[in-house]
């Protein structure tokens, strides 16, 4: 490993950050700039791409609601 592949890798984590952030805010228009202009996104299975890069990032959300007091797990 070199130090720019370091520094590529903080980059990819930088980025992973700022994307879970404006997901979790809701904050719609900021989370488009995580992306280039064209990019597209499924989700489920993952489509073969030639010359592009392909990524799985594991995400565990949970929400607690309390109706009436009572917390409850979603």
């Amino acid at each position: 490993m070199t130090p720019q592949d370091l520094v590529e890798i903080h980059h990819i984590e930088q980025l992973k950050f700022r994307y879970l952030r404006h997901l979790d805010c809701k904050e719609w228009d900021d989370l488009t700039t995580c992306f280039v202009p064209d990019a597209t996104a499924t989700y489920g299975s993952v489509p073969a791409l030639d010359g592009r890069a392909t990524g799985v990032w594991a995400l565990e959300d949970r929400v607690i609601a309390v109706d009436a007091g009572t917390p409850r797990r979603h």
